[in-house]
């Protein structure tokens, strides 16, 4: 009889081991740094690091599988005052955030399966939001690449299905918007210099595809496809273009290139 109730309460504790699937790591180095990690579900992973005084991480993830990677600084590069909120809901979703950054803002939220999204901040003050809602789709997120920038702003937010979204900003007091509603849309987003503002809007059923490149100074490019297979390329280069691409319907194609 001793057996059997030895053999239950293994199996019991064996059961309760394996429902306890999800991982977290936090590591905090310096002082005034806060990190909240909230799991539910199962497979989930999250792995925070601050290096640095005054960093706060707060990482939800509910599902199953979701991996979520936080790095605010490191030894050569300290972080202070970076926040960082990352939102997942769903299976299989990615997000690796790393800020070496003072100032620096970063929100990711991921709703669906699948979903990638990938942001890197260097400098001062840059801020950047991510909002996925659907399945597989991808952004990607560059504020600086061990290059000081400051006052970046960037915003992409996904609808749908397998969109994809690259936005890099290598100057300063540049401002970035990306709004994907649909599927299979493409945005990519070039800005070196400074004071760059582009704003690309997407909205149909699927296969848009936008393109700006912006380098100089205080450039302006407003892309706004609504329909399917639109195609628009921008290139600004010099200093104060302004560009405005309205193309509403279907396989319109459309390319701008400006310069001085």
């Amino acid at each position: 009889m001793k057996k059997v109730v030895l053999s239950a309460t293994a199996l019991i504790c064996g059961a309760i081991m394996v429902a306890q699937t999800n991982n977290s790591d936090v590591l905090s180095q310096g002082n005034g740094n806060a990190s909240v990690v909230t799991q539910t579900g199962t497979l989930n992973d999250s792995d925070v690091d601050q290096i640095g005084n005054g960093n706060d991480s707060d990482v939800s993830q509910l599902g199953t599988s979701n991996i979520s990677q936080v790095n605010q600084g490191e030894a050569n590069y300290p972080s202070y005052s970076a926040i960082s909120t990352v939102d997942q809901d769903g299976i299989g979703n990615i997000s690796w955030v790393g800020q070496w950054d003072t100032d620096g803002f970063s929100d990711v939220d991921q709703i669906g399966d699948g979903n990638d999204a990938y942001l890197y901040q260097w400098g001062v003050d840059n801020s950047s939001v991510v909002y996925q809602d659907g399945d597989r789709n991808d952004s990607d997120v560059y504020q600086g690449n061990h290059v000081w920038t400051q006052n970046n702003s960037s915003d992409v937010n996904q609808t749908g299905d397998d969109n994809i979204s690259w936005v890099q900003q290598d100057g300063d007091n540049s401002t970035s918007t990306v709004d994907q509603d649909g599927n299979d849309n493409d945005s990519d987003v070039n800005q070196s210099g400074d004071l760059q503002t582009s704003i690309v809007t997407q909205n149909g059923f699927a296969i848009n595809m936008s393109d700006v490149d912006q380098s100089g100074l205080g450039h302006m490019s407003t892309v706004n496809q609504q329909g399917d297979t639109n195609h628009s390329w921008v290139t600004q280069t010099g200093d104060t273009h302004t560009s405005d691409v309205q193309q509403l319907g279907d396989m319109n194609t459309s390319t701008v290139t400006q310069s001085n």
